[in-house]
């Protein structure tokens, strides 16, 4: 499968994931589109304040961690 993702969200990925030309534009399993998403989300994480609240950038990655998520699910 091919992860369905806007150029915008590919902007956003490749700026706070570091391996994210492994998953855009590539045929992927179904089990790395679920490393991807994992990987995705420890971004977000990685990205709340020291008090582990959400930030702009969270926010932003979240955002569109959910879109890629309701775009490709089966």
């Amino acid at each position: 499968m091919k992860i369905l993702i806007t150029e915008k969200e590919k902007q956003i990925i490749r700026k706070y994931m570091e391996n994210a030309d492994n998953y855009i534009d590539k045929e992927v399993s179904w089990d790395e589109y679920v490393k991807f998403q994992f990987e995705l989300d420890d971004v977000i994480i990685s990205l709340f304040d020291r008090n582990q609240n959400s930030t702009k950038e969270s926010a932003l990655v979240q955002k569109v961690y959910d879109d890629i998520y309701y775009r490709n699910k089966k």
